[in-house]
Formats: structure tokens, C-alpha cells, sequence
């Protein structure tokens, strides 16, 4: 496992795209800073670019419904 795998699997674990969606999502209710914005759904992509990403949520289908929702 190289160490962007590792990497990506510590944010998996630690809720950091479901953080992130979250804070988009709070778009709807309060105005966030454009760059928040961007870094947030900048880091979703980049994590959901990985195949780790990709088997994680294979198996979590609520929490991957989550992040294809917004």
C-alpha cells in the first residue's frame, strides 16, 4: 500500500469527505467563503480518485449515497 493509500484511507476513516460534504451543505443556510468551497469539494474529488476510495464505499452504500447526493 503506497503512501497516498494509506493517506486516503486515514480521511476515510476519520469522516473527512463526509466533514466536507457537510460544510457544502451548509452553503444552503449560511454564506461560507468561496475558497472553503472549493478546497472542500477540490478534496472530495481528489479522494474519490482513488481505487482505496472507491472499495471503501463500495461497502458503505448510505454514507456513498451521502457524497452523490450534493
Amino acid at each position: 500500500m503506497s503512501n497516498n493509500d494509506k493517506l486516503i484511507t486515514r480521511f476515510l476513516k476519520d469522516d473527512l469527505v463526509e466533514w466536507c460534504v457537510k460544510l457544502i451543505e451548509k452553503t444552503k443556510s449560511k454564506d461560507i467563503h468561496i475558497f472553503c468551497l472549493n478546497y472542500a469539494s477540490a478534496l472530495i474529488a481528489n479522494i474519490l480518485h482513488y481505487g482505496v476510495a472507491i472499495e471503501y464505499y463500495e461497502f458503505k452504500v448510505n454514507e456513498s449515497k451521502k457524497v452523490i447526493i450534493i
